[in-house]
């Protein structure tokens, strides 16, 4: 009998070794390596948004993480569709509205991140893109805490199947079996 082996864009597989206790150094050397960021884990927090209106969709991270400083939430997106950017905006700014608590003030919540790994993204889209609030004109930050990575799986793992690449092999991983 043939061995199967699931590629680790697919949510489940993903989930099933990164977000597994046991490996959290895994999850956290996979998070630095997107960031290019230290960070120190305080816990892997439960990824369904609270929904507090019945006419609201249901949201469902795939992975979201607290640090000392930082929220990070990674989404695994097996195939890309018209919508997905907006599905994920959606979900990033839904933490982003829960972090200001009653008594806090806004200018102090945390950094907030969201990994996005796409498959069939397409060519028009860098190995790497990250997405802030900016003014198109003067460059200015309309706020400075908070930024969207986007990883092109295609062309990163292209790029280090044909080109010998090493920079996103971290990333390219994903797409071997």
């Amino acid at each position: 009998m043939e061995k199967k082996f699931h590629k680790g864009y697919i949510d489940g597989i993903f989930k099933a070794v990164f977000c597994n206790s046991k490996n959290k150094d895994l999850l956290k050397w996979l998070i630095e390596k997107c960031l290019e960021k230290e960070i120190e884990i305080v816990r892997i927090l439960p990824p369904e948004i609270v929904k507090k209106n019945i006419y609201v969709k249901n949201k469902t991270l795939d992975v979201l993480v607290k640090t000392k400083e930082k929220l990070i939430n990674i989404e695994i997106n097996s195939g890309y569709y018209d919508g997905l950017h907006q599905r994920n905006a959606s979900y990033i700014f839904a933490k982003y509205s829960q972090e200001v608590k009653v008594g806090e003030k806004y200018e102090e919540i945390n950094d907030i991140y969201q990994i996005n790994v796409t498959k069939n993204l397409g060519k028009n889209y860098p190995p790497l893109s990250i997405y802030t609030l900016t003014d198109i004109t003067t460059k200015i930050n309309f706020i400075d805490n908070l930024k969207i990575y986007e990883y092109n799986l295609d062309k990163i793992a292209d790029a280090c199947y044909n080109k010998n690449e090493k920079k996103y092999k971290f990333i390219a991983m994903l797409e071997s079996s």
